[in-house]
């Protein structure tokens, strides 16, 4: 028995060696597999974070970081998402503001040249009327009955009058107070519009 275990010891020597060896190799290939697994696991939420503030960095608020029911980066995902939601709804407010100002301004535009033209329409007017009323009082007895006459003038006057009633609506659009923004309710506009 032991000449044929001596015989053995080398073939023997070698299949505990590669059972070893083969063994070695496994733990190796499945402590790798594990290693690759757990990383993927970790470094998939952090660069679907990465992907995210890029897209951000970008101007795209409406990008959002998927929130896994547990893990380390559950917290931080969810605080990334409130800080996008956050940012577009004040980017939505800044930009409402902006259009506001900016029809705020166009109408202080108009007010501003309704003041000049009515400034600027109104001196004129009273010499042409002091004149037309001049004339009428100058050849009142001279061509009194010239209904031309009576006609023109008193068309004069009346024009006078209705452009200086045009230069009392610039001023009072041009002295409006500040537009206030609100809410109304549309049927009753429209049903003044065509009441009108």
């Amino acid at each position: 028995d032991y000449r044929q275990l001596t015989l053995l010891q080398d073939v023997l020597y070698a299949n505990y060696s590669l059972t070893f060896l083969v063994v070695t190799l496994l733990i190796m290939f499945l402590s790798i597999w594990c290693a690759f697994y757990l990383a993927r696991g970790i470094s998939k939420p952090i660069q679907e974070l990465l992907h995210a503030t890029d897209e951000a960095r970008q101007g795209n608020w409406n990008v959002h970081v998927p929130i896994e029911a547990s893990g380390d980066l559950q917290s931080l995902a969810h605080g990334f998402n409130e800080m996008t939601d956050a940012v577009r709804k004040a980017h939505a407010e800044i930009e409402t503001q902006n259009k506001e100002m900016v029809a705020m301004a166009t109408i202080k535009t108009w007010q501003e040249a309704a003041k000049q033209m009515a400034h600027e329409i109104k001196n004129p007017l009273t010499p042409i009327q002091l004149a037309t009323q001049r004339l009428q009082r100058r050849y009142k007895d001279t061509l009194g009955d010239d209904r031309i006459f009576i006609d023109c003038t008193n068309t004069i006057l009346q024009q006078v009058g209705v452009i200086k009633d045009l230069v009392v609506h610039f001023t009072q659009f041009a002295s409006m107070p500040s537009p206030r923004i609100q809410d109304v309710a549309m049927q009753d506009v429209v049903r003044e519009v065509i009441c009108l």
